[in-house]
């Protein structure tokens, strides 16, 4: 079956960068398309009772399609820029759908979702690749374990466009990072590759500057703009009481976590990763809690105080899980702001927090990668 070419008719977008159609009954998901378009596609695997499937040829575009941002994706199907070949607007129609879809699922709420704006292209400050046999930089093909090199990436900013070492300097099969940084007053804007060293960014926003040392081979939000766009959207959701006790838990290198202490808040910050759990302590200059530690074990080990006004989650694309949700709901927190990297994670979360008793109450979904189908969003609970 695999390598089969069949005619389709698109259907609605789902989530992992595909949109949904039927052959005879049987779901194909297929990437490269975009709802209403009658194409032509390759079955690239077959799974249970799934297909998984590629434009080959559109016979009917739909008014969204554009020329591919990215044409060496859309000759070669490396990952990448899944949706690089319709609008960023349509792209966050788009993911907004998948959002709604989700919720609707797995949580049984209907909920109207919004995406945000951000820059559609050149945005990217951190691109990971792999060296191919032949030097260069390459990246994976999607579905496959290929390497298709590539000389450019227009979703990245210039710095790194212009830095990144498309000319072979490094061995075959190793793991290359290219990071630009925003500086901060004990460095300046940097473009490097990697190494595990430090680095630092900062953060502007209603006219206070909030500096951050993190690890150049670390976490930190790829957007140029996401740094501050989430700061922003959490702020918004806090209460107006000051101060507030936080649990601040997967607080990376504290880019919430400092902004909260200046606000005046007691802040209790919990990271897994001993690297990044060092960064967040030195950024708020131990005016937080930190302990480098597994959340659940933080939480049941009574490593916290018993209670919290509000818990903010920024987890992995996983989500956190019954486990930790039990955890949290134990503390009884007035609130929880919870901001999440992937929608069906977050509509099962919101489904084990709607049994403790838990509402969403708000959410804000951000385009903080356009033209891929990744979105982030913020979603806020009350009990």
């Amino acid at each position: 079956m695999s390598g089969e070419t069949i005619r389709l008719r698109i259907g609605g977008p789902a989530h992992g960068g595909t949109c949904v159609a039927r052959r005879d009954g049987q779901v194909v998901f297929v990437y490269g398309t975009a709802p209403g378009e009658l194409v032509e596609v390759e079955i690239i695997e077959s799974r249970s009772k799934l297909l998984f499937a590629r434009a080959t040829q559109i016979l009917e575009p739909s008014a969204d399609r554009i020329a591919h941002i990215w044409p060496l994706a859309e000759r070669t199907f490396v990952g990448g820029a899944d949706l690089g070949h319709i609008t960023a607007a349509a792209g966050r129609r788009w993911k907004a759908e998948v959002v709604a879809q989700q919720l609707l699922r797995i949580a049984h709420l209907e909920v109207d979702v919004e995406v945000q704006e951000t820059a559609p292209l050149a945005y990217r400050t951190r691109i990971e690749a792999v060296v191919s046999e032949g030097g260069g930089l390459a990246m994976h093909k999607q579905h496959s374990h290929d390497l298709i090199e590539i000389d450019s990436m227009p979703l990245a900013v210039d710095a790194i466009t212009e830095l990144a070492p498309w000319d072979g300097r490094y061995r075959p099969g190793e793991r290359i990072t290219v990071v630009h940084s925003s500086g901060a007053d004990e460095q300046p804007a940097q473009t490097r590759i990697a190494t595990g060293a430090h680095l630092f960014e900062h953060v502007v926003l209603d006219g206070q500057r909030y500096q951050y040392r993190v690890n150049d081979d670390g976490f930190w939000q790829v957007h140029l703009e996401a740094p501050r766009r989430l700061v922003q959207q959490v702020q918004a959701t806090l209460p107006s009481t000051t101060p507030l006790t936080v649990f601040d838990l997967y607080c990376g290198s504290g880019l919430f976590t400092l902004p909260l202490v200046q606000a005046g808040h007691r802040v209790y910050a919990v990271e897994s990763n001993e690297a990044a759990a060092a960064n967040a302590l030195f950024n708020t200059e131990g005016n937080a809690r930190v302990f480098a530690a597994d959340v659940l074990q933080a939480l049941q080990r009574r490593t916290l105080p018993n209670r919290a006004d509000v818990i903010l989650l920024d987890p992995p694309r996983a989500g956190v899980g019954r486990q930790v949700v039990e955890a949290i709901c134990a503390r009884q927190p007035a609130h929880i702001i919870y901001v999440s990297c992937d929608p069906a994670s977050l509509a099962r979360d919101t489904n084990y927090l709607s049994q403790h008793g838990y509402h969403l109450t708000h959410l804000q979904a951000l385009d903080l990668f356009p033209h891929t189908h990744h979105i982030e969003s913020i979603a806020q609970f009350t009990h």
